[in-house]
């Protein structure tokens, strides 16, 4: 990217991919016409293969361009005659023409494209193409008569690619986790047990994905007959940032269906297999290394009919065995869940067996094995079990999802709480915003009960889930049980989504699945689950088998289908289709493999302008300073970091208080010395626990880098009803601790990040160190004074780091969030947290059953199962126990809550979980954040203040935050309500009364407490409405 230096003149942020032009005085003439001639080349290539512009169209352009060239003779001789004259020479006219001849030779165009020359016409530009630029040519085979495959050397494609020394820096970068987190493949246990790929040395793990691509019309007479199976590969270790390039997927092989099925995998994969098995066994020589690198393929992805076939299972899914991950049938996955135990699980030696049994049997298959698979045959380090993957793409949101919303839909226009037309009208005139414009959904076809799905693809059932709140929830009714189905499916598919996993979030995901499983059935007792609920079932144990799904789905690999489609769409050529569709697709990735970097720009940047440092918010001023003494920098209101875009409007997560994400609009992006800053605005966020969204108000100006975003995808906010409200797509929680206490420690070397260092000072001083802090550093940019340490990069190499406790609760300052006390009468103090968190009595009906529970569990260790409403029940009586003591409590604090709640009633254990109860955790930082919406809705004055909203209980209130700071940590907006019987007129006598008792010199301590007590919401009122200065109470 550009230099963005502010002392600099405004950079060109366009990412160029052409080779750069030498300096005039460093000219040689030779070697800049060869570059400018492949320059030109290049073009051509990119015109043909990324613009999609037709052999025919390209033709067009070059022979109008010559010709025009060629029309433009006379003007070149009569301005070079011009020229002459005013410099006194009178050339002769075989002078003049000698010119004219010279100047035409240094147009590269006019030479290159001239009748005989490379680049002159289609057939000879195709020949300049595969000798100069690095094309892997397909080759074709013949499987029989009629019948062929056309297929990419795998083993000269990873030569090619492995020339560029940016692909290999990228390959290298992804590390395995530390143990219980899952970031990546490398961090799933199938990955880790494979020798080859696990060991020290470098390898080269393969994704291979394979589906059906249908080239002609889908409703025409062509469809089936151009039908085509398509085989595609990709580098495992590539970050999942760098996926998102189409030009990154690599062809492999193509065939057509019907010849597919006529000769099967093992002859039509052939020349791939023998390929794969010679680079597990001998490797491939990287010439940038100088070495031979062995790889295979760590998994197959792709939809449950194409795996279930490349597999070797049965392809049938209404019954028998269906799942390749368990032994379970149709019939059983009706009645029993992944979670109870009851399904075998697929192991290598199991399916071994079954295989061995099919073989020697009649053919006939065996528990839904049918035949070996072709990789498993071919390959040492590749078993059926460990390597395919579940689909996200095809299990949700074009499985369960469109399914899900066509039997709720269904039932809710039934209760006529909206019909279908006001909910079509919804979806076609919500104001969707930046990516959501991409992606939105189609209108709901008038038979979409009949079908029982609503149809759509991924991406657009994806939106219509998420957004769905915002368009109808003020529509259905609060508890509403079919919206209640829609709502927890929502909440799944947000933890599924999580690029990112530990024990305890994987565990949160198998609770809100058996949760979403439990309602469903009871909401719709006479719906059959599909396969795809089972699969996902699965899902938590398959994460850490395979790291983070999301990063294993075949959403980008389906978007490759679209560059084939293309192509047919521009050639309209059939002829040889499999041989024309390859060969331009490696014409495409020889364009790619030719430019400098393969990948896009780290950063793109365009329409930036220059704005002085004393224009910006002080906030912005503070920060800029501390980078640089310019008095201008740059500012854009767009940027593409790794291929996302953040714009203005935009919102990001940054921060959480009570556990719960906290959000900021971007209003600009400044660039500083080449780094990027984001200047927001904080919004507070208040969960709505009937929409699963969040309802913003603006606060206060504040600046923020990359780092400090708690998910890298920004999200758009929508106005509903007058209100703010954003839906994240992910599930985001981040905690922070408060301080007090410092102890110093000497350390060496860096860990890789600031929670990692906080693990290893508890190991190292334990156990001096058991309790919640954060760590503060010795910074030399302000002479040593002690910095919050946030960026593991401003760690010194040798230096001496402050921990920072925790207050006690009693504190004021104690909580790491703003503390919002609820009303208590005046006889009530705040109470302390508690060293036991007292579990409160929940209703009779719950009561008793968690009584019968306790007893079975300490009988035979059974967990129970809760109702909804049971379940609604235990989380409202514990929100309420839990604000009583602390409205925004920390993370630590509702874990104490969440480990007393299943001391206490251990039959709500969460089974596999390591401490059973953080699904609970997760759950109570939910409900504790749409208790406080609640609050502040009922007007309680110490919540509703804090939302800095004009309402019915403050109607002479100022917009939104105007005057209230956003309290951060350590700082207070309590505002408790008057006591009862009491107004300002009273209480303002009795604070008068204060005044005359302490002029006495024998005075009335008792009293004077008594009345301090009694008025202390007035003197609260006055810090929070008036905002004094400090000196007044100094």
């Amino acid at each position: 990217t550009a230099d963005l230096n502010a002392d600099d003149p405004v950079p060109c942020l366009i990412a160029d991919t052409s080779t750069s032009v030498p300096e005039a005085e460093n000219v040689n003439i030779g070697e800049l016409r060869a570059q400018l001639h492949h320059n030109l080349s290049s073009l051509f290539l990119k015109m043909q293969t990324v613009l999609h512009v037709s052999d025919m169209a390209c033709q067009e352009i070059v022979d109008h361009l010559s010709e025009i060239f060629s029309l433009s003779q006379p003007l070149i001789k009569d301005t070079i005659k011009e020229i002459l004259q005013q410099h006194h020479v009178s050339p002769t006219e075989a002078v003049l023409n000698d010119l004219v001849n010279a100047v035409n030779d240094t147009n590269i165009f006019v030479s290159a494209t001239a009748k005989g020359e490379d680049l002159s016409s289609n057939k000879r530009r195709k020949t300049y193409f595969e000798k100069t630029f690095p094309v892997v040519k397909p080759v074709q085979y013949v499987l029989e008569p009629g019948r062929t495959v056309v297929y990419v050397p795998i083993l000269q494609m990873i030569q090619e690619i492995c020339k560029h020394t940016d692909i290999l820096d990228r390959i290298k970068e992804t590390k395995a986790s530390q143990e219980g987190h899952y970031m990546s493949h490398k961090d799933g246990k199938y990955f880790q047990e494979n020798t080859l790929l696990s060991s020290s040395e470098l390898s080269l793990p393969l994704i291979l994905y394979i589906d059906d691509l249908e080239i002609a019309n889908p409703l025409g007479t062509s469809r089936k007959i151009h039908k085509l199976c398509s085989v595609y590969w990709m580098f495992a270790d590539l970050p999942s940032k760098y996926r998102s390039a189409l030009h990154v997927i690599q062809l492999a092989a193509l065939c057509k269906v019907p010849d597919l099925h006529s000769c099967g995998y093992q002859r039509a994969l052939s020349p791939l297999l023998q390929d794969l098995g010679c680079l597990e066994h001998d490797g491939v020589f990287i010439e940038s290394l100088g070495q031979s690198v062995r790889g295979t393929v760590s998994v197959v992805v792709a939809d449950n009919l194409a795996a279930h076939s490349l597999a070797g299972f049965v392809q049938s899914f209404r019954a028998g065995y269906v799942c390749r991950f368990c032994k379970a049938t149709r019939e059983e996955i009706q009645s029993s869940a992944v979670g109870d135990g009851e399904f075998t699980p697929r192991t290598k030696a199991s399916h071994d067996h079954d295989l061995q049994d099919v073989l020697q049997g009649d053919g006939h298959s065996q528990f839904g094995v049918q035949r070996d698979c072709v990789l498993r045959e071919s390959l040492q380090c590749f078993h059926t079990i460990t390597g395919f993957p579940p689909d996200v793409l095809h299990d949700l949101f074009e499985g369960i999802v469109p399914v899900e919303l066509a039997l709720c839909i269904q039932e809710m226009i039934k209760l006529k709480y909206f019909t279908l037309e006001y909910l079509n009208k919804k979806i076609v005139t919500f104001p969707y915003q930046h990516a959501d414009k991409t992606d939105k959904p189609h209108p709901i076809p008038k038979n979409f009960a009949g079908k029982k799905t609503i149809g759509g693809n991924g991406h657009e059932n994806l939106t219509l889930l998420r957004l769905l709140p915002l368009m109808l929830g003020n529509m259905v009714p609060e508890e509403d049980c079919f919206w209640n189905v829609l709502m927890d499916l929502k909440e799944v598919v947000e933890v599924v989504l999580s690029p990112k996993f530990d024990e305890d979030s994987i565990q949160y995901l198998q609770t809100k699945i058996q949760d979403h499983r439990q309602i469903l059935q009871e909401v719709f007792p006479e719906f059959r689950l599909l396969p795809k609920h089972h699969y996902l079932e699965h899902y938590p144990d398959l994460i850490r088998c395979f790291g983070p799904l999301v990063h294993l789905w075949t959403m980008r690999f389906e978007g490759k289908h679209r560059f084939f489609k293309r192509v047919i769409h521009d050639t309209q050529n059939f002829k040889n289709v499999l041989k024309t569709l390859a060969t331009r697709h490696q014409h495409m990735v020889a364009y790619f493999l030719n430019t400098p970097s393969f990948f896009k720009p780290h950063q793109q940047i365009t329409d930036v302008s220059s704005v002085l440092v004393s224009s910006l918010p002080e906030v912005a001023k503070v920060h800029i300073e501390q980078k640089t003494n310019s008095n201008m920098i740059y500012s854009t209101s767009r940027i593409i970091i790794d291929g996302t875009n953040f714009d203005a409007g935009m919102f990001v997560s940054v921060g959480q208080e009570g556990g719960l994400p906290q959000f900021s609009k971007i209003e600009s992006i400044l660039l500083v010395n080449n780094d990027v800053t984001f200047l927001c605005r904080e919004h507070k966020s208040w969960y709505i626990e009937h929409l699963r969204s969040y309802e913003l108000s603006p606060g206060n100006m504040t600046v923020h880098s990359l780092s400090e975003l708690n998910d890298i995808l920004p999200l758009c906010a929508y106005r509903v009803e007058g209100k703010t409200m954003a839906a994240p797509q992910k599930f985001m929680l981040r905690v922070y601790i408060a301080t007090d206490i410092a102890v110093k420690v000497t350390l060496t070397g860096r860990p890789e990040s600031v929670d990692d260092l906080i693990a290893i000072l508890r190991e190292k001083v334990k156990p001096r160190l058991d309790f919640e802090f954060t760590l503060q550093y010795e910074d030399a940019d302000f002479n040593g004074q002690l910095s919050c340490l946030i960026d593991i990069q401003e760690l010194p190499e040798k230096g001496t780091l402050k921990v920072v406790r925790s207050e006690s609760d009693a504190s004021s300052l104690a909580s790491s969030d703003t503390e919002i006390l609820p009303h208590v009468p005046v006889s009530e103090c705040r109470k302390t947290w508690p060293d036991i968190f007292p579990v409160p009595t929940f209703s009779y009906e719950v009561k008793h059953v968690l009584e019968e529970g306790n007893i079975a569990h300490d009988r035979s260790g059974k967990t129970l199962k809760l109702s909804r409403a049971q379940k609604h029940n235990i989380l409202e009586s514990m929100a309420s126990v839990i604000h009583g003591f602390k409205p925004y409590p920390s993370d630590r604090d509702v874990g104490m809550a969440a480990e007393a709640l299943v001391k206490a009633h251990p039959c709500l254990k969460e089974p596999g979980s390591e401490n059973g109860w953080y699904g609970w955790k997760i759950s109570l930082k939910f409900k504790m954040g749409n208790y406080r919406t609640k609050l502040a809705r009922s007007g309680c004055l110490e919540v509703s203040v804090n939302t800095g909203k004009r309402s019915k209980n403050n109607p002479d209130k100022d917009p939104p935050h105007s005057n209230i700071k956003r309290a951060r940590r350590a700082e207070v907006n309590f505002l408790p309500n008057f006591p009862k019987g009491q107004n300002q007129a009273s209480l303002e006598e009795m604070r008068l009364n204060i005044l005359h008792e302490v002029e006495k010199s024998e005075k009335n301590l008792l009293l004077i407490d008594n009345l301090m007590q009694m008025t202390f919401s007035l003197r609260r009122q006055e810090i929070v409405q008036e905002n004094p200065l400090l000196k007044d109470f100094l």
